[in-house]
């Protein structure tokens, strides 16, 4: 199974919760755009299994 940009970018935007926060969707494009998709996905990932081994 392949998961294309565009799932991935919308997943990112579920587990931040930003899907009616313009701002932060500005954001978090360009993040994107400095350091590319794959690498926020990883960090994004990290920061939501750290949350929850400890939230």
């Amino acid at each position: 199974m392949t998961v294309t940009d565009n799932e991935i970018y919308n997943i990112i935007i579920d587990i931040m919760d930003i899907q009616n926060e313009p701002e932060n969707i500005f954001e978090l494009d360009n993040w994107i755009r400095e350091i590319g998709l794959q690498e926020v996905y990883k960090k994004i990932i990290q920061i939501y299994s750290i949350n929850l081994m400890w939230g």
